[in-house]
Formats: C-alpha cells, sequence, structure tokens
C-alpha cells in the first residue's frame, strides 16, 4: 500500500477496507503491534498482534463514535461519512474516531491505538 499522507485519502481507504471487511487491506493500514488500553490514564497498555486485531476491531466498531452531532457506533459513522467532515478533522499528526486512534507516521497514516471501554 502507498504512503498516504493526509488523512483524507487515509479515511477513504480505511473506510473502504472496513466496508469490505477485507482483512489483508485493513491490516495494511495498523502500525503493528497495535497499542489497546482502557479509557482511564493508568489503564495499563497492551500489545495486539495480527492473531488477535479482528475481534479487537470488530468489538470497537461496535462502541459509539463520539462525535460532534453523530449519534452511533464508530462503524455507523464510517458507513455515513464517506468524506470526514472538516469540522471534526484536528489538523494535527493525531485523530481519533470513537476508540479508534490513527496517526501520521513516516510511512503514512496509520491505525496505532485502540481504546477500550472494557479496559481488556
Amino acid at each position: 500500500m502507498a504512503n498516504v499522507v493526509d488523512f483524507q485519502s487515509f479515511w477513504a481507504l480505511f473506510r473502504q477496507a472496513v466496508m469490505n471487511d477485507d482483512t489483508a487491506a485493513i491490516e495494511a493500514m495498523v502500525s503493528f503491534p497495535l497499542k489497546a488500553k482502557g479509557e482511564l490514564d493508568d489503564d495499563p497498555i497492551k500489545a495486539i498482534g495480527k492473531p488477535a486485531f479482528g475481534p479487537v476491531l470488530r468489538a470497537s466498531l461496535k462502541e459509539a463514535a463520539n462525535m460532534r452531532g453523530f449519534s452511533g457506533s464508530t462503524l455507523d459513522f464510517l458507513r455515513a461519512n464517506p468524506v470526514f467532515p472538516k469540522v471534526d478533522l484536528d489538523g494535527g499528526g493525531a485523530q481519533r474516531i470513537g476508540g479508534l486512534l490513527f496517526r501520521r507516521q513516516t510511512n503514512g497514516w496509520k491505525l496505532s491505538m485502540i481504546y477500550r471501554s472494557d479496559g481488556d
């Protein structure tokens, strides 16, 4: 996969991969080992490898998107937004949607952490 510099382009690719349930394409957009932690500051960070990634992502997609003016899950937000809303872009090197944290890295944007409400 080519390095994607701007978040809108990354969003389009990530969204399409999720909509198509294309595990290989999604995994290509993840920085492994993926970090996972609970919502509390003192929750430990765990490393998630490719074998455990699918169930963790599916659970995270079911959680609330927590985006301005949007009521629904992260998956609902992905479905509803083929273009990421400009009002929600933070303009920096990180972007969070629900429990998914994306970071701009030297090799493009990657999913770098999942915050899990269950803390596991």
